[in-house]
């Protein structure tokens, strides 16, 4: 798969337009006609829609790419699986205990503060064949999405630096050039300073929807049995209680299934795929 250069991305360009053309006509056409001020709030609304809906849905590619399966694996038996918010030190240990179990390896997104409390936990996570990549320095949930550009920089660079720094001298400590956005979440800067990077925005195929406290895991696994395929990209969370139970239950359904739970080389995801 290759992911179109973000200055040539062609929806990206149309909605940035679209939504300079509105702002423009919402402050103009007001002046220039008998319709009240007001008016412009109307002009200006479908496009600001829009581009909210880019910004806030994890699958929606009109401000850049994002990747949402393996192309590599969907010719095979394997499917990646990836889990957000850690490392936990509660939560962390046992499910490293269940993945070894199950033979399942796995790519732990990680947030930088939590990296940089528990440093051991991010290295014995290597230790044990997984990779860890960034998940923001803060996961400023809430807000991500509306962040201005230095603030987005902060996030990144700080994740991905934290890392380095849990890593210390572990071999092939540099992080994988990938990021997963706070909720799946796409500030307007964000790829240009993906781009920038060389790093690669990685979404899902499946989540369980588990990213709260006491979720009901009958239909987390549900979901995520759904979207198991190969190449399929699933996305589950720790740090809430419930993840070693969560793959207790699902591992061996995929192994059932006939499916294999790997890890991707950064290179196979897409051609902007280097490192900073």
């Amino acid at each position: 798969m290759t992911l179109p250069s973000i200055h040539s991305y062609r929806p990206r360009r149309l909605l940035l337009s679209w939504v300079g053309l509105a702002a423009v006509a919402a402050v103009m056409v007001p002046a220039v006609s008998p319709l009240p001020a007001w008016s412009g709030i109307l002009i200006f609304l479908p496009a600001h829609l829009t581009l909210l809906w880019a910004q806030l849905s994890p699958s929606c590619r009109w401000l850049g790419p994002v990747v949402d399966k393996v192309p590599g694996f969907v010719a095979s038996d394997q499917l990646w699986l990836t889990l957000d918010d850690g490392p936990d030190p509660d939560e962390t240990p046992a499910v490293l205990e269940v993945l070894d179990r199950h033979g399942a390896k796995a790519t732990f997104f990680v947030i930088g503060t939590r990296a940089s409390a528990h440093p051991e936990l991010i290295r014995e996570i290597r230790r044990r064949g997984h990779q860890v990549a960034n998940h923001s320095a803060t996961h400023p949930q809430g807000l991500f999405w509306a962040l201005p550009r230095p603030a987005v920089a902060r996030e990144l660079d700080g994740g991905a630096q934290a890392l380095r720094e849990a890593l210390g001298d572990d071999d092939g400590a540099q992080p994988p050039p990938l990021f997963r956005s706070p909720v799946g979440m796409t500030p307007i800067s964000l790829p240009t300073l993906l781009a920038e990077r060389g790093w690669l925005r990685i979404g899902w195929s499946a989540r369980g929807l588990d990213g709260v406290a006491r979720p009901d895991l009958d239909a987390v696994e549900r979901r995520l049995v759904a979207g198991a395929r190969p190449g399929a990209i699933l996305a589950l969370h720790e740090g809430r209680g419930h993840a070693p139970e969560l793959l207790g239950r699902l591992l061996p359904r995929l192994q059932a299934a006939g499916l294999a739970c790997a890890v991707p080389d950064a290179s196979s995801l897409g051609a902007d795929s280097g490192r900073r």
